[in-house]
C-alpha cells in the first residue's frame, strides 16, 4: 500500500489552524449576542409587593387643641403657715389678695367650731388683725349609721349673702366627698410627692392641689405647711369659694395627721420633692375599709347569734 500523501496532511493541519484563528472571534460574537438580546436590570420595572403586604391608608386626625396653662398653671397660690400649735396664718404669693386667719380649738373644751377661718386686710399679720370670720368647720362626732368620718361646713356665698351649711364624709375613710351647688367634689390623697387633690367629680377636672412642705404637719413657729394651689375657674374670691376650698382642705389634713400620718416632702437634688411619707396606696386604702367593715359585720352576727342587741353594725 502507498503511504498517504502529505498534501493531504498539510490541508487538514492549514484548516484547524484557521479554525483556531477563528474561534475566539466566534465565542466573543455569540456572548455579545447574549448581552444585546438580556434587558439590563436599571431598565426593569420595580417588583410590586404581594396583596398582602399592603398597608391601608390613614385620614390625619384633627386632634383638639388644649390651654395647657389653663391646666398646669393655678391661678391663685396660697402659702399656709403655722405661727402657733393653734393658729396659721394663709397668704397670697402674689400679694395682691387678702390673707386668712385659721383658729384651731378642741372640740372637748369649746363648744365653738374647731376650725373658723378669719378674712384679714391684704398684708395684715396673724396677731395684729383678728379678722372676720367668713367660714367655719369641724368634725362631726355623732355617732350615725352607717359610720364613717364626717364634718360639717359652713360658709358664706358672698354673690347672694345666703350662709350655707355642707355635710362632708369620707365613706372610704380616705377621700373627703362635699356637694357645692350642684357640684360634687372631694380631696383625694396622692403621693410622688405627697399632695391632697381636690377633685371636681362632676367635671372631671382639678380644683387644688395642696402639697405639703419639708416641715408638712410637723411645722412650728411660723414655718410653712403647704402651699395651696387653685386653678382657674375655682377659689373666687367674689362667691366665697376660696374660704370653703381653705376650710375642707383642713379637715382633710387633720383627717391624716390624726391617723397618725405627718407628711412632709423632702427636695431632692434635681429640684424636685420627694416624698417621705409612709402613705399606703389608694387601692391599699380600700381594701383596708372594706376589711375592717367585714370584720364588723361579721361580729354583729356573732352576736345576734348569742343573743346580743342588733345583727349589724354597718
Amino acid at each position: 500500500m502507498a503511504p498517504p500523501s502529505n498534501d493531504s496532511n498539510d490541508e487538514s493541519q492549514s484548516a484547524f489552524q484557521a479554525y483556531e484563528r477563528r474561534r475566539p472571534f466566534a465565542i466573543n460574537q455569540f456572548i455579545q449576542s447574549e448581552e444585546d438580546e438580556a434587558p439590563h436590570y436599571a431598565d426593569l420595572p420595580p417588583p410590586e409587593p404581594p396583596p398582602d403586604e399592603e398597608l391601608p391608608g390613614y385620614e390625619q386626625l384633627n386632634l383638639p387643641t388644649y390651654d395647657d396653662d389653663r391646666l398646669q398653671t393655678p391661678s391663685t397660690t396660697w402659702k399656709i403657715c403655722q405661727t402657733s400649735k393653734n393658729l396659721q396664718h394663709v397668704i397670697d404669693t402674689s400679694g395682691e389678695r387678702s390673707s386668712y386667719r385659721i383658729i384651731f380649738r378642741s372640740a372637748v373644751f369649746s363648744r365653738k367650731p374647731e376650725i373658723t377661718i378669719h378674712k384679714m386686710a391684704i398684708r395684715a399679720g396673724p396677731i395684729s388683725d383678728t379678722g372676720l370670720e367668713v367660714a367655719n368647720t369641724g368634725f362631726d362626732h355623732r355617732s350615725r349609721l352607717p359610720w364613717m368620718p364626717r364634718a360639717m361646713l359652713s360658709y358664706t356665698d358672698y354673690s347672694t349673702g345666703e350662709r350655707i351649711e355642707s355635710e362632708m364624709a369620707a365613706p372610704n375613710f380616705a377621700d373627703w366627698k362635699v356637694r357645692i351647688g350642684d357640684k360634687l367634689f372631694s380631696w383625694n390623697l396622692a403621693t410622688r410627692p405627697t399632695s391632697l387633690i381636690l377633685l371636681d367629680r362632676t367635671s372631671e377636672a382639678v380644683a387644688a392641689r395642696f402639697l405639703y412642705s419639708r416641715y408638712g404637719t410637723d411645722a412650728i413657729k411660723g414655718a410653712e405647711v403647704g402651699t395651696l394651689d387653685v386653678y382657674s375657674g375655682y377659689g373666687d374670691e367674689a362667691d366665697g369659694s376660696t374660704e370653703w376650698i381653705l376650710a375642707t382642705c383642713q379637715i382633710a389634713i387633720l383627717h391624716w395627721k390624726g391617723m397618725g400620718r405627718h407628711y412632709r416632702n423632702l427636695p431632692d437634688p434635681s429640684g424636685r420633692s420627694a416624698s417621705i411619707s409612709t402613705m399606703s396606696s389608694f387601692s391599699q386604702s380600700l381594701s383596708l375599709a372594706s376589711t375592717y367593715s367585714a370584720t364588723l359585720n361579721s361580729l354583729g352576727r356573732v352576736g345576734a347569734r348569742g343573743g346580743g342587741a342588733g345583727a349589724r353594725v354597718l
